[in-house]
């Protein structure tokens, strides 16, 4: 018997699992009105106990950073009720002497308070009878001085004396809500070049801006800061000059210099040599390479480099170098053009302020912030416009955990955003320039700002100063016209939207006096008449508001199913539903109302979902006779072939290539060879659906495939995969003894199977002979999981379930035949499974692009604990055979968590 090998961690072995997340809000509006209403006329505290520094310092730091948190703890615990409150508040217009809340706490704290003195005092909200007896015999402190003036809080805002505004007051709420402490997995550092990319500080962004990298470097004594121009040698020896983009760590912790090379005349490309260059390079000129950046050690670095960039209006001496043009590709061609039309290095842009102290520890923190409109009832055209944030300093696991969504608020229908955001917009350009705050008792320098803002593209584009997409040039990322938004011709980095060139664009507008004249300038520019309140903030506005993928591609898909139902005929509609039901969807799914009566109200996840298994249902029964004929012909001379069977498979193969650039976008890492094969995936669907179907042609949805790239590589927001244990585990739906037979195919009768259990035992480090025989089975059954960081997961297994199961090398795929349970030498029971194993058989599906496997049985080991499940429900396969089980199976390489 073949024995299939494989790597076994022990009964607690992780497992990596990948919860489905919708967000709610975290907040319950009776929590805050009381908590509110208690802090802003609760007069028995004197001062203060948390000014806005305080909170904001622990939630952006450790959320839970609190310099006493029992004492925070204790407050929430002071907070009167509904009714006392109102108590208090009727008594307030009468004579009274004020005395001290007398709570029951532990000695101690009874015996420091016992050794304060006490000048204000609280009336007694003591409920329990036997309490208000014993506190009629204490003693009681006639108050006969007025209060100290400097001790009284300044705030006189609407949520006085004790927060300065509604996103403090919501802040501390929250905190006390959620009891967070996360300040041991937020990540604080320079940029990570990482072979695995699935974090904000493995982007691009994090790594060159001052407010969230390394800016400076000291080397042999000298002072290297991201943005200047340096010497270095290359790993031949040989001197080269570079732009230092920025300064970051390996995966070994070891410091790396991202270099943009810059180049002499003699070593620019032959196209764009010529006798005008050639006399600017002879007073200084060189040209910036935009193309296969370098890292090198520190100590590759010779010296400083006097280079000048006379648009960021930098002075040139007559030994100066300088740089006017970058030179860069463009559909595998070498192109040159103005050094204005980049993006500016944040470097160039971004003042921070040092900390007054070099030893004062740094914390910079990366926040994102969303918008987006929502519908607060069905189809009710009045929506809500909902604000919330997170801090990019979390994993991206702890980030898609609902505490951890920090809401702002709620903008009206009707309402003004700008007037909504304003407070939110000081405090942060305060945070922008640095502050000093204690945490846990030491003094730190902490740095705030804005990352990435994530909107649709309505929202977006009103974010980002740009009409909105129905526009001429109603893109946020580029200056394409509408007319042109698919034409893979297109110079797209050309036509990019850069900060400095929009910033003359916003001051011609704002220099005419009349709004006709405004909107006509903006209307040429594709921009709106003032500029977005979000650019009082130091950051790139069309960088840093990225196209949202998730819109993008849901809607993408949403059209192409309307389009793909339309083509059929009445068969086709009845063959497409008898497919439809009959085709093995991911048990964990929730059920999908029909496609092609009710797609209208499925939502964006369902969408996704749906992509998933397209390519499979239409390839299962799509043919000429099942497409109206007018729409085949169409189709037909669109795509300009002699034959009509053709058009089913062209049909098919757009849905592969949205399912594969839908499972690739949703990818929770890259690596440079994924964002290869993201570009490559994104043009073939651009072609693809634009040469089937006219409605695709200039789609704004479609024409964002150009930007993904630049957002992937600026943000590299993935998510981590992350792994936990087994616990709880639960047997359900015994099988009788004569039912045995219909559901158990390797069982004690077999030769090898008390030797696969006895191997089983061993993987559980239980080695002595196997005593008891009898075994119960079992069709169901489910565990629950728990990862690293608190994480819990519930996993429902039934027979027929494919299962994910990791070996030395690689991860294999199995079917789910039996679940048991066996009482071991030790009087325990534990619980396997026998499994029949998926075996690639090194060939692909040519049309639909997915592994061919065959299942099989019978030569390799079947029996495993159930510990030994790497992943339950990652993996989705599909019979090749309909009518006939023929053994062989398709994976489908297009599945993945939609949500």
């Amino acid at each position: 018997m073949l024995r299939k090998t494989f790597r076994y961690k022990h009964a607690n072995k992780q497992l990596t699992l990948h919860k489905r997340y919708s967000y709610i809000s975290s907040l319950r509006d009776y929590d805050i009105k009381n908590a509110i209403k208690a802090y802003s006329n609760n007069p028995v505290i004197e001062e203060p106990l948390l000014n806005y520094s305080q909170i904001t310092n622990e939630t952006t730091n450790e959320f839970s950073l609190m310099q006493n948190y029992d004492e925070i703890n204790h407050i929430a615990e002071e907070i009167p009720t509904d009714n006392e409150y109102n108590t208090q508040y009727d008594s307030s217009e009468k004579e009274r002497d004020i005395t001290d809340n007398e709570y029951d706490t532990d000695s101690e704290s009874q015996n420091d308070n016992s050794e304060k003195e006490r000048h204000i005092t609280d009336n007694e909200y003591d409920t329990d009878s036997e309490s208000q007896n014993n506190s009629s015999e204490k003693e009681r402190h006639i108050i006969d001085n007025a209060l100290d003036p400097s001790r009284l809080p300044n705030n006189t805002s609407d949520f006085s004396p004790y927060f300065d505004n509604i996103t403090t007051a919501l802040l501390f709420c929250w905190i006390q809500k959620h009891n967070i402490s996360i300040m041991n997995h937020m990540y604080f550092g320079p940029g990570i070049e990482a072979n695995v990319k699935s974090e904000f500080w493995h982007g691009t962004l994090w790594a060159e801006s001052p407010l969230f990298g390394q800016e400076k470097i000291v080397i042999s004594q000298v002072t290297y800061y991201c943005g200047e121009f340096i010497y270095y040698l290359s790993n031949g020896g040989h001197k080269l000059l570079g732009f230092l983009r920025s300064i970051q760590v390996n995966e070994e912790n070891q410091y790396v210099l991202k270099i943009q090379k810059l180049l002499y005349y003699e070593d620019i490309p032959g196209i764009f040599k010529g006798h005008l260059r050639q006399q600017r390079s002879k007073s200084g000129e060189v040209w910036m390479l935009d193309d296969n950046f370098v890292f090198i050690c520190p100590s590759q670095v010779y010296n400083k480099a006097t280079v000048k960039l006379p648009h960021l209006h930098q002075v040139l001496s007559h030994s100066d170098l300088y740089v006017l043009e970058i030179i860069y590709k463009h559909n595998n061609h070498w192109r040159v053009r103005d050094i204005q039309l980049s993006y500016q290095h944040p470097a160039h842009s971004i003042i921070i302020n040092n900390p007054p102290v070099d030893s004062m520890p740094v914390y910079k923190l990366f926040l994102d912030l969303y918008y987006d409109d929502f519908g607060t009832f069905r189809n009710v055209y009045h929506s809500l416009g909902g604000v919330y944030v997170q801090f990019g300093n979390m994993p991206a696991h702890m980030r898609k955990r609902l505490k951890n969504h920090f809401v702002i608020g709620f903008v009206p229908f009707g309402g003004n955003f700008d007037e909504f955001i304003q407070p939110f917009i000081n405090e942060l350009k305060e945070f922008e320039k640095g502050k000093i705050m204690n945490i846990q008792g030491r003094d730190v320098w902490v740095v705030a700002g804005l990352g990435v803002v994530t909107a649709d593209l309505p929202q977006g584009n009103d974010l980002s100063g740009v009409l909105r997409h129905g526009a001429t040039k109603g893109c946020r990322t580029c200056t394409v016209e509408k007319y042109s938004y698919t034409d893979n011709s297109t110079d797209i980095i050309r036509l990019s939207r850069y900060k400095q060139c929009t910033d003359l664009d916003f001051s011609l507008i704002a220099a005419e006096s009349s709004i006709t004249r405004k909107k006509q300038i903006g209307s040429e520019f594709g921009l709106r008449i003032k500029q977005s309140i979000l650019d009082e903030l130091q950051r790139e506005r069309h960088l840093q508001t990225p196209q949202d993928i998730y819109h993008a591609t849901a809607g993408k898909i949403k059209r192409l199913l309307r389009l793909t139902c339309e083509l059929f005929s009445h068969e086709g509609e009845n063959a497409f539903i008898r497919t439809w039901k009959a085709l093995e969807k991911p048990k964990k799914w929730a059920h999908l109302p029909n496609p092609i009566s009710h797609h209208e109200s499925f939502m964006m996840s369902d969408y996704l979902r749906l992509a998933m298994i397209m390519p499979f249902i239409l390839h299962r029964f799509l043919k000429v006779i099942h497409i109206k004929s007018d729409n085949l012909a169409l189709i037909q001379q669109r795509i300009n072939v002699q034959r009509n069977d053709l058009v089913p498979k062209y049909i098919v193969k757009c849905w592969v290539c949205v399912a594969q650039t839908m499972k690739i976008a949703f990818d929770r890492h890259f690596t440079n060879e994924k964002y290869i094969e993201l570009q490559r995936c994104l043009d073939a669907e651009m072609n693809i659906l634009t040469q089937v179907f006219e409605e695709f042609v200039n789609l704004p949805n479609l024409h964002l495939n150009f930007h993904f790239l630049l957002h992937a590589r600026t943000y590299a927001t993935l998510s981590n995969t992350q792994v936990g244990c087994f616990y709880d585990i639960k047997l359900k739906q015994r099988i009788s003894s004569k039912n045995t037979g219909n559901f158990v195919t390797f069982s004690l009768q077999d030769a090898n199977f008390k030797a696969e259990l006895y191997e089983s035992y061993k993987d559980l480090k239980l080695n002595s002979a196997l005593i008891n025989s009898s075994l119960t089975w079992y069709q169901r059954v489910s565990y629950m999981t728990e990862d690293n960081y608190g994480n819990t997961e519930k996993v429902c297994l039934q027979l027929g379930d494919i299962l994910t199961i990791q070996e030395e090398e690689c991860e294999s795929y199995a079917k789910l035949q039996s679940i048991f349970q066996h009482k071991g030498n030790d009087d325990k029971f534990y619980v396997f499974i026998v499994v029949a194993w998926f075996e690639y058989v090194n060939q692909n599906h040519t049309i639909l692009e997915c592994p061919i496997y065959r299942l099989n049985d019978r030569q390799w080991r079947r029996v495993f604990p159930i510990t030994v499940i790497d992943k339950a429900h990652k993996a989705h396969f599909i019979r090749r055979s309909v009518d006939t089980d023929d053994g062989y199976w398709y994976k489908n390489q297009f599945y993945f968590t939609a949500i």
